[in-house]
Formats: structure tokens, C-alpha cells, sequence
């Protein structure tokens, strides 16, 4: 019984490491634009947004988010729609960023 423990211990451990979706810093190797994701904000460009929730359907993940309109202060609403690659990089707008 104790290595049974033992070993769903460690199963629980390594379900939990590697893939950490699609949050972490992206570059675009074109441009140099630089994506930063992660759980309640995001930043592409210079355009930060406030991420409500983010909702993942196999390799694709959509965030619900709230970005600021410059000079005016009012919140508008929009969606990020991102696909990632098997290779860990991201596609947004089209356009590939490179995980950093």
C-alpha cells in the first residue's frame, strides 16, 4: 500500500509539470513585437489588456479580455484568439510568435 502511495505521489507531481498552456513571453522574429500571456493580463505591443477568463478547446485558447482606448480611459471589450503549436510557439492575428 505505502508504494502505491508512493507512486500516485509522484504521478500527481509530473501531471502537474511541462505544459503550462499558453501563458509565458512570445517575439515575433519578424518584427520584433514582443506577447507576454499570462492567467489575468496580456500584453502585445504596446496594448495591455485585462484577461477575464481564457477558455481552451484542444490547442486552441480564447481569452475574454478588457483593454483601455488611449486618451479616452474608456474599457472596450475583445477577444484573443490563439492557437498553439506543437512546438510550444503561438499563432495570434496570423501571425507566429516565438515562445522565449
Amino acid at each position: 500500500m505505502r508504494k502505491f502511495l508512493i507512486a500516485l505521489g509522484i504521478t500527481f507531481l509530473l501531471v502537474g509539470c511541462g505544459d503550462s498552456g499558453i501563458y509565458g513571453t512570445y517575439k515575433n522574429e519578424q518584427t520584433g513585437q514582443i506577447m507576454i500571456l499570462e492567467k489575468n493580463k496580456a500584453q502585445i505591443g504596446t496594448k495591455k489588456l485585462i484577461v477575464k477568463n481564457w477558455g481552451e478547446k484542444g490547442d486552441e485558447y480564447t481569452g475574454f479580455a478588457k483593454y483601455e482606448v488611449e486618451g479616452t480611459g474608456e474599457l472596450l471589450n475583445t477577444f484573443l484568439y490563439i492557437q498553439k503549436q506543437k512546438n510550444g510557439n503561438v499563432i495570434y492575428e496570423g501571425v507566429e510568435f516565438v515562445k522565449q
